[in-house]
């Protein structure tokens, strides 16, 4: 299986007036333009984790603990950030139960469902489950 890190935000259509007192909605016709936005996400998240190197605050995974040294990190990040990013919009929910129910598929979602589940072998410690692999145009595989 890919891996394919990604990350949902939801950005509301206003805010609160500088008194705090009023909601101030945005015109239903704003809408940041997407590749602008990919860009500057792009550099705001390289930036971001620059920060939290730079304070020793990042931690990385046995198989990746080179990235600990800053020459190896700056050119993992900029290698990372020479792709383009792709930010996808959607038009706007249909009030706060829509974005409830959206966000609970998200994180209330079990990873593996029973029913992908095929065998269980106690004595050798291994479980077969289907899966769609989609390196091979989402071929069903065990």
């Amino acid at each position: 299986m890919l891996d394919h890190y990604h990350l949902h935000c939801v950005v509301t259509g206003g805010g609160l007036s500088l008194d705090g007192k009023s909601w101030v909605s945005l015109s239903p016709e704003w809408q940041f333009p997407v590749k602008a936005l990919s860009i500057v996400f792009r550099a705001k998240f390289r930036d971001g984790l620059m920060n939290l190197f730079e304070k020793g605050q990042l931690q990385f995974p046995i198989s990746e603990s080179g990235l600990s040294d800053p020459i190896r990190f700056t050119r993992w990040l900029r290698g990372i950030c020479r792709r383009k990013w792709v930010v996808y919009t959607k038009r706007p929910f249909a009030g706060p139960q829509a974005v409830l129910a959206y966000l609970c598929r998200y994180t209330h979602r079990v990873a593996i469902t029973n029913s992908r589940f095929e065998a269980l072998n106690l004595e050798g410690g291994t479980v077969t489950f289907r899966y769609k692999d989609y390196a091979t145009k989402a071929r069903s595989d065990r």
